[in-house]
């Protein structure tokens, strides 16, 4: 698609290109290169010194005569940083990443007949409106907490007060625990499970029955669901029995229930109710926003800057290379299912800027307003580092820290206020 855009003095054709290139054909009046060259030449002569003159009070004709390249390329550089300014003025358009340096020729420059430029640059994606009542999702089903998951939750909070005793003299039963060491190709590592079926899946659970310590076996995990995990085959793993080990469980009594600062058992069976509703309430929600999102890049597809789409695409694969790492596929393993995995992370980088970009534009137009105090609150909240200390520049420096803080709390406004308006089947 061409524009044209004109004043007095600069005469542009705007064409729009595949992701979110522009570019600009524009010509400038003999009137801007006329100022352009008598700015150069006052730049060039207050730089150079000559005899019998002070610095920068030579004349014109002197300072041309022995410094005119000069003159000349600072003229050229004036003209289309001028142009291209005052361009972009007129087209309301600009680099999305004002630190990457635009493509530019000067096709013609003289004091004669003006200036000929070409530019061209990524700008910011042009984003559809957006009515979150067109989005059609099926209502996403809370699950009933019920006394049952009440107790079972009580009862995990039971086993993490438990004294243990050995029971390496027998195999592994039901509701043991046990120590294992786990071993692939080119690692290994230990771990400890609860072998029940609410707390490990069929697979470990029927793996660990019946084993005795010191016995080792292969087994191989189902293929998880979702299309990273498409992406490989799951290997076989080889898990050696090291511990056998029963609980010795207190009383659930009000003591018990005072470690939870609850005042007796009715009081704390409350609160964990509470806890696990409010678990489920944000699942729920977090399913929502993780759907919302989908049908969001579905519905209003648009294009977004290469170099954008192309350092979110490195991220994410970078990610999904570490997960496959740490879960002790070999280099090896993973270039056999890179193909794959590129893919992914192309689908989520276009997804996550799509996204991004949309909730910008609702922040725009609704104008969500974020309270200081909770700004404050997250700020404390994001403060505290994953090995326990505290960044104390965020405590100390708060109003540093703030306006990103705040972009995130609008973001997560935004999203709020699409999920809470689509139409719900």
């Amino acid at each position: 698609m061409t524009e044209n855009f004109k004043d007095e003095t600069h005469d542009i054709t705007l064409t729009r290109k595949d992701d979110c290139v522009v570019e600009m054909k524009i010509a400038a009046s003999p009137e801007t290169a006329e100022d352009s060259y008598k700015k150069a030449l006052k730049n060039v002569g207050k730089e150079v010194s000559f005899p019998g003159f002070r610095k920068g009070k030579a004349p014109d004709k002197m300072v041309l005569s022995k410094y005119g390249p000069q003159v000349e390329r600072e003229f050229k550089e004036l003209m289309l940083n001028e142009s291209v300014r005052r361009a972009m003025q007129l087209t309301e358009i600009y680099p999305w990443n004002r630190t990457e340096k635009i493509k530019a020729d000067i096709e013609e420059a003289s004091r004669e007949k003006g200036g000929r430029f070409y530019v061209e640059f990524e700008t910011f994606p042009s984003v559809p409106e957006v009515d979150p009542a067109e989005i059609e999702i099926k209502k996403i089903e809370a699950k009933e907490i019920t006394d049952e998951d009440v107790e079972k939750h009580i009862r995990s909070l039971q086993y993490s007060n438990a004294e243990w005793e050995d029971a390496n003299d027998r195999p592994v039963q039901d509701d043991d625990f046990v120590e294992v060491t786990i071993k692939t190709d080119d690692a290994e590592r230990h771990g400890s499970f609860h072998v029940n079926k609410e707390h490990v899946e069929e697979w470990l659970y029927e793996f660990f029955i019946g084993k005795s310590v010191g016995e080792a076996g292969e087994a191989t995990p189902p293929k998880p669901e979702g299309s990273e995990a498409e992406a490989a085959e799951q290997k076989a793993i080889e898990i050696t029995i090291d511990k056998i080990k029963v609980p010795k469980l207190g009383e659930l009594d009000d003591e018990f229930a005072k470690k939870y600062s609850a005042e007796n058992m009715d009081d704390l069976k409350s609160k964990v109710r509470d806890y696990l509703e409010k678990q489920e309430k944000d699942r729920v929600k977090n399913q929502l926003h993780a759907v919302v999102q989908q049908k969001l890049t579905e519905n209003y597809p648009f294009d977004i800057p290469a170099s954008l789409k192309e350092s979110e695409r490195v991220n994410i694969l970078n990610h999904l290379i570490q997960n496959y790492k740490q879960q002790q596929y070999s280099d090896e393993e993973i270039s056999q299912i890179k193909d794959k995995l590129e893919e992914i992370a192309e689908q989520k980088a276009v997804s996550n800027i799509r996204t991004h970009y949309i909730l910008l534009k609702v922040i725009d137009q609704k104008d969500f307003t974020v309270p200081k105090e909770e700004v404050m609150n997250e700020l404390i909240q994001q403060s505290f580092k994953p090995d326990g200390t505290i960044d104390m520049d965020m405590v100390n420096n708060p109003d540093k820290h703030s306006a990103p803080i705040v972009r995130q709390l609008q973001m997560a406004k935004a999203m709020e206020y699409l999920a809470e308006n689509v139409k719900i089947t």
